[in-house]
């Protein structure tokens, strides 16, 4: 995600009524000039030196992007079971808390602790996650099999076409679903 200030999260695709049920969702939090480094004991380190859509300081943008991804994928959560997303959401919400302290400081843990509650996700389990550097891990191996292939900050891919247009979004996903459709989708 390349651009120099923060997007406006919208969360309408993900709360509009049975489009939990029909989708597949991961999310990519991409970093143009990003680099990674591995100490001896293997520990992985991020250097994010671009901000992504997350907000314009690079080193928070990759503190919260290793907190999204300790949610989606660090945590044992069942399968198509969206409380990650619920957490991104949260978090989008409160970028503007988020952006003006880090992940040490007591503001930027009290809102992972508040949307991790919201979310009903362990609060606990997503600090660790982030402080033995899964989180960053994640975002490594995140980085490398995506960027490649994905050149646009922000989008999603429906059924293999990317659609960067957030507005075409919802009508992308229920013009690509072959079953009934659901509620959202009127």
């Amino acid at each position: 995600m390349c651009r120099e200030h923060s997007i406006e999260f919208d969360n309408s695709i993900m709360s509009a009524p049975g489009l939990r049920d029909i989708i597949d969702l991961s999310l990519h939090p991409m970093f143009v000039g990003t680099s990674f480094s591995s100490a001896e004991d293997g520990v992985v380190t991020p250097n994010c030196t671009a901000a992504s859509t997350l907000s314009a300081a690079p080193s928070s943008d990759c503190e919260i992007a290793q907190y999204f991804l300790c949610a989606e994928q660090g945590l044992a959560l069942p399968e198509y079971d969206f409380a990650w997303w619920d957490f991104v959401a949260c978090m989008y919400r409160n970028q503007s808390a988020l952006v003006s302290s880090d992940a040490a400081d007591a503001q930027f843990r009290t809102v992972v602790a508040g949307c991790a509650s919201n979310a009903a996700l362990s609060d606990r389990e997503l600090r660790e996650c982030f402080s033995n550097h899964t989180g960053a891990a994640l975002l490594e191996r995140d980085y490398e099999s995506v960027t490649s292939h994905v050149s646009e900050a922000v989008g999603i891919i429906v059924n293999g076409v990317y659609v960067s247009d957030n507005a075409q979004w919802l009508d992308a996903i229920c013009d690509a679903w072959q079953g009934s459709q659901p509620g959202g989708c009127a």
